[in-house]
């Protein structure tokens, strides 16, 4: 405990504890203990007329002596994370160290708020499970990963009766996505089943230490954490209202989902260091998605975790291909026009082998004076059955040279509709390799 003078009148309460001794719960109700104790004092009460009830602590820590990571606990978790592979994301660009802790959040209005709720009531599930779901779903869209993968979600773990009691109770326990159950043709209805469920069959088998997992699950780069929080955090304190503010520890290596409810609505946020993850936009794609649950998707190939401003660049942006064109201009005309700024620069490439406009040109021009010695005239057609290559695009500038419009024709083909086609459109040449 440390008490700082900032003024005559301006002192700053600074009390600090490890996370094993408290949860956030805890820290909670110590807290409002300490200003239950101030405001006693400072209206003359006598501290003794204050009642606490006993606290139970003690026989918490003895049941976690018991139950944690026995022998069925670990067979049972032994048995269940064989498949799962860690999540591989890549680096973030010009990535240096750990970087800066980064915080994103999004606090949506209650009018969406209400409809989350209504459409877990529809979905048969709850907000905690939807939007564990959906984390799921995007953590699998930003990895690419084809195998089962591992997150570890926070636990209240207060048993009835240690609801308000001080100490440290919430546990840090593996969740499961499976791979069959993220396809685009899973429904909703069952990926949220599944998350009930997984709950469900944990029973007491929950009891895993954070060791026993380190030993258990393959270690990544990063590790993907889903807090969600629904208690009350808001206090009063000598006639004015305040809020108990949940800060993510800096861990390095830890990407935390938060989910709280907050006044009626809801708070999406998403911390982590910037040199070792990179969010582009992770907590708006996360209500981007939510948004298309309450609309009514109820398959996950319904769902896109695309942003809007980035459908607007694919429909919109990169479609707007509009470019000033010479609209009278013949090709043949444009082509000597860059033979004539640069005859060297090259125009034609195809594997190994290059052509620059003045040969390309040059060669052109040979074919044309060749084809109208063979009788091609203007309006004429000419054939032209090439494998794709440099041969080929000296041919077709030919033919257009020599006045004539050009047949193109597959060299794969096979030689009866060839022969169609060269009867068909009464070509007096054609221009190929063998066919």
């Amino acid at each position: 405990h440390y008490l700082l003078k900032l003024g005559d009148a301006h002192y700053l309460a600074v009390f600090a504890a490890h996370h094993m001794l408290m949860d956030g719960t805890a820290e909670a109700e110590y807290l409002r203990q300490v200003c239950e104790c101030y405001q006693a004092l400072q209206a003359g009460e006598e501290l003794n007329d204050l009642s606490f009830e006993k606290d139970n602590y003690a026989e918490y820590i003895d049941y976690c002596r018991r139950h944690f990571d026995t022998a069925e606990v670990i067979e049972f978790w032994q048995s269940r994370l064989t498949d799962v592979e860690p999540l591989a994301m890549s680096l973030p660009a010009k990535a240096s160290g750990k970087g800066d802790k980064v915080h994103e959040s999004i606090r949506l209005d209650q009018k969406e708020w209400q409809s989350i709720q209504s459409r877990c009531e529809q979905l048969k599930t709850t907000a905690p499970r939807l939007f564990k779901a959906l984390y799921g779903i995007l953590l699998k869209q930003y990895s690419g990963t084809t195998s089962d993968f591992v997150i570890s979600e926070i636990f209240g773990g207060r048993p009835a009766d240690h609801e308000v009691r001080v100490g440290c109770y919430f546990e840090q326990v593996p969740f499961i996505f499976k791979q069959s159950l993220l396809t685009p043709q899973t429904e909703l209805t069952d990926l949220v089943g599944y998350v009930r469920q997984f709950r469900k069959d944990l029973a007491d088998l929950h009891t895993l230490s954070a060791f026993q997992q380190s030993q258990l699950i393959s270690k990544g780069r990063l590790d993907f954490r889903y807090n969600y929080f629904n208690f009350d955090n808001s206090r009063e304190f000598l006639g004015e209202a305040g809020r108990i503010t949940y800060v993510s520890p800096d861990v390095s290596g830890l990407v935390e989902l938060i989910v709280k409810e907050v006044d009626g609505t809801v708070e999406i946020s998403l911390d982590y260091f910037g040199g070792e993850f990179e969010s582009n936009g992770f907590v708006e794609r996360l209500v981007q998605l939510s948004r298309q649950v309450t609309g009514g998707a109820t398959r996950l190939e319904a769902l896109s975790t695309l942003t809007d401003s980035e459908k607007k660049a694919q429909l919109r942006t990169w479609n707007e291909t509009a470019v000033a064109y010479p609209q009278f201009e013949s090709v043949q005309s444009l082509i000597e026009a860059q033979v004539a700024k640069g005859p060297d620069r090259i125009a034609v490439i195809c594997d190994e082998n290059e052509l620059s406009y003045g040969e390309l040109s040059e060669r052109s021009n040979r074919l044309a004076h060749y084809l109208i010695e063979q009788g091609v005239e203007p309006g004429s057609r000419v054939g032209i059955c090439l494998d794709p290559g440099i041969d080929l695009m000296v041919s077709i500038l030919g033919a257009i040279k020599a006045g004539a419009a050009y047949v193109p024709m597959d060299t794969g083909y096979p030689k009866e509709r060839l022969a169609f086609m060269l009867k068909d459109a009464a070509c007096p040449v054609l221009l190929t390799q063998s066919c």
